[in-house]
C-alpha cells in the first residue's frame, strides 16, 4: 500500500466514524418532546428491593407518558419514548408486577380451552391513578430518585 493510499484510507474511516458518530444519536425526538431530567424510582416490598415490577408515572398530560421497570436492586431508571429520563412535572406513580403462568406444553390440552393469565403480586391499589398512594414531582435541579413502598 503506498504512502498515498494509506492517506486516503485513514481520511475515508475518519469520514465514516464521524458521521456514525453524528449520526447515531438515537431515535428522533418527536415535535414538541419536552426537555427530559434524569429519574429513578426504587420500589421495595417488606424492605425488599422489588425486581420485574413496571413502575409507570401518570399525569394530567399523558402525552408524553414516563415508565421503567425495577431491577435485582429495585431501581427503575425512567425514560420517555426509548430517551432517558421524564418531563419536568407531577405525576402519580403506577407500580405493578405479574407472575406469569408456566408454558403449556406442544400438544397438553388445558381442559377449559382458556389460556392462563398472569397473577398480579401487588394489591391493585398501585395499579390507579385514583388510588395510588404515591406520587413526585420531577423538577429541573433535580435529583429525581423516588424510593416507595408496595406493601
Amino acid at each position: 500500500m503506498t504512502r498515498s493510499t494509506l492517506a486516503a484510507f485513514v481520511a475515508l474511516v475518519s469520514v465514516t466514524m464521524l458521521l456514525c458518530l453524528t449520526g447515531c444519536g438515537g431515535p428522533k425526538k418527536p415535535d414538541g418532546f419536552p426537555p427530559l431530567y434524569p429519574c429513578e424510582v426504587i420500589i421495595t416490598k417488606n424492605g425488599v428491593p422489588l425486581e420485574g415490577a413496571s413502575v409507570q408515572f401518570n399525569s394530567s398530560d399523558a402525552r408524553w407518558p414516563p415508565a421503567g421497570t425495577t431491577d435485582a436492586q429495585g431501581v427503575a431508571v425512567i425514560n420517555t419514548l426509548s430517551h432517558p429520563g421524564a418531563p419536568e412535572g407531577e405525576y402519580k406513580v403506577l407500580v405493578s408486577k405479574y407472575e406469569l403462568p408456566p408454558p403449556i406444553a406442544d400438544g397438553a390440552s388445558g381442559g377449559s380451552g382458556d389460556a392462563p393469565s398472569a397473577k398480579l403480586l401487588l394489591h391493585q391499589k398501585f395499579r390507579s391513578p385514583e388510588t395510588t398512594p404515591h406520587s413526585c414531582t420531577v423538577t429541573k435541579g433535580g435529583p429525581n430518585r423516588f424510593e416507595f413502598s408496595v406493601e
